[in-house]
């Protein structure tokens, strides 16, 4: 399911747009037939990437936009953000779906932002100690702390998904 999401996200990426609030109640699953498709909701606070002053109007600024949890360090800390803001958040999503947690927690909002904005998580492996290599890695590189550190777009982050998928079921 992960990796339809990420493609859904690449086709999204692809018109520029960030949604800068991925989390699992923004992930409707529709049936399609017999299939059950991941749909992405909610682009109440997407952001249209590029130079345009009509675009850069959608966007109010020095308003934190999000759901803290699975925000990523730079929106928390009020940078720049980009596509790879997204990935940080299927990331966090990938986290919770393996270890039943959330990645950062704490005892209330700002402590979270706290802990996202300063500190790195637990590792997977220590929630889960049968976790496969391959998989804590891809979320570990999803939420790596720079962005530059983090996939370069949704369908590399689907790639790397689909190729251990494929290699556990071989």
């Amino acid at each position: 399911m992960v990796a339809t999401v990420l493609e859904a996200l690449a086709a999204t990426h692809a018109h520029d747009v960030l949604h800068r609030d991925l989390k699992p109640e923004n992930i409707f699953l529709a049936r399609e037939g017999s299939a059950v498709v991941p749909k992405i909701l909610d682009f109440g606070v997407s952001k249209i990437l590029g130079d345009d002053a009509e675009r850069t109007k959608m966007i109010r600024t020095g308003v934190l936009i999000g759901t803290p949890a699975y925000m990523s360090p730079e929106q928390v800390m009020g940078a720049t953000v980009d596509l790879r803001s997204d990935l940080w958040a299927v990331g966090v999503i990938l986290y919770e779906l393996v270890s039943g947690r959330l990645p950062f927690d704490g005892k209330n909002y700002n402590a979270v932002l706290v802990r996202i904005a300063t500190g790195d998580t637990d590792p997977l492996s220590m929630h889960v100690p049968t976790v496969d290599p391959g998989l804590a890695a891809i979320v570990e590189r999803a939420m790596a702390r720079k962005a530059s550190g983090r996939f370069s777009s949704a369908e590399a982050m689907r790639e790397a998904l689909t190729d251990w998928i494929e290699g556990r079921c071989s």
